[in-house]
């Protein structure tokens, strides 16, 4: 009966000891999977410098707003005001790529100044010290259409419409892709 009795609680304090053993296994692979997550979790919080929304809260340069040639202006949530001048980062033409193996955003920026004229330009960003910072502009013209634009090949890519011989200031009518390479942006900012 001894025996019996030792080797029942022999094989309960196994059991037991088995139990903690694949307790503390399944713990620490839970852990493991949660500090996974959690690492997961903290770089998808870390925000993207370049994103959509880190850019449409910055400053960006305009070009000939008021001030003078390259006058940057603040921007919060994509709008920008200076007086009676007005403008707006697009929400929709805006992409993310690399460009001369440096991270880089661009996008469509229209502007105006009180008057029938809209003013646009395709704004490029970069990290400078780890801050959002327009590096450049490209003019393009008063009532330009847009249709697409992106970073594709070490370059940017305008697909838009501008103005041929005759046409009326809101109707450009002639179709062209332009292929920016980074170095014909006018510099401006850091």
């Amino acid at each position: 009966m001894l025996l019996k009795n030792l080797c029942r609680h022999f094989l309960q304090a196994m059991i037991i000891s088995m139990s903690i053993a694949m307790s503390i296994a399944m713990i620490s692979s839970v852990c493991n999977l949660a500090a996974c997550d959690d690492a997961q979790f903290a770089e998808a919080k870390t925000p993207n410098n370049l994103s959509k929304q880190a850019v449409r809260n910055s400053n960006c340069f305009v070009f000939n707003l008021g001030e003078g040639p390259n006058y940057a202006v603040s921007v919060h949530q994509g709008k920008f005001k200076n007086g009676n001048d007005e403008g707006s980062l697009s929400d929709e033409f805006f992409d993310q790529g690399n460009l001369d193996g440096e991270p880089s955003a661009v996008v469509f920026v229209v502007w105006s100044t009180g008057g029938s004229g809209c003013w646009e330009e395709v704004a490029l960003f970069r990290l400078r010290k780890g801050k959002v910072c327009c590096t450049g502009i490209y003019s393009l013209e008063d009532r330009a259409s847009i249709n697409k634009l992106s970073i594709q090949n070490n370059e940017v890519v305008v697909d838009w419409l501008k103005h041929a011989d005759g046409d009326a200031a809101p109707s450009p009518s002639k179709h062209e892709v332009l292929r920016l390479k980074s170095s014909q942006f006018e510099k401006c900012g850091p």
